[in-house]
């Protein structure tokens, strides 16, 4: 998501979503899991083309049902200047997510690199007022939530 992206999110049944929007989202997997090293490997095991893959990476994102506690990881880049990271980080506070982890790149060409991991579980926003607060900051370039999962189960 960018800056100047305002779109809403939907939840869609995985069984209506085109071969090529399913198939995105699986070369995704494959590179998060490390079954695939490149997006070239990646794309070639799934059976789509790097054009469709990078037609729609950008714009569909797994989805983790819960029935307990959530965590939602965000990985935003954002300009380098002072306060920057706060502004965030009071974004979170005042939508009521509980912050696990933060980790913060050091800046190249003025950007770095954030990754935010929460647990959702007692936010007072839904998760698209939040991600639409944070994307308003104007030094924040681009964001791109990472899915949800269950913080007790692995695998």
């Amino acid at each position: 998501m960018t800056r100047s992206s305002q779109g809403k999110y939907y939840l869609i049944e995985e069984s209506i979503l085109s071969s090529a929007l399913f198939k995105t989202v699986r070369v995704k997997e494959l590179l998060a899991d490390g079954a695939a090293r490149t997006i070239t490997e990646a794309v070639d095991k799934v059976g789509v083309s790097r054009s469709v893959y990078y037609k729609y990476k950008d714009h569909i994102f797994p989805f983790y049902k819960t029935s307990e506690e959530r965590i939602l990881s965000l990985s935003i880049q954002v300009e380098d200047q002072p306060g920057a990271l706060s502004q965030i980080l009071k974004v979170l506070a005042d939508s009521g997510a509980n912050i696990l982890i933060i980790n913060q790149g050091i800046p190249v060409h003025t950007i770095a690199n954030v990754s935010i991991m929460f647990d959702t579980s007692n936010m007072v926003w839904d998760v698209e007022k939040l991600i639409n607060r944070i994307v308003d900051i104007k030094s924040v370039k681009s964001l791109e939530p990472m899915g949800e999962k269950d913080k007790h189960k692995e695998g």
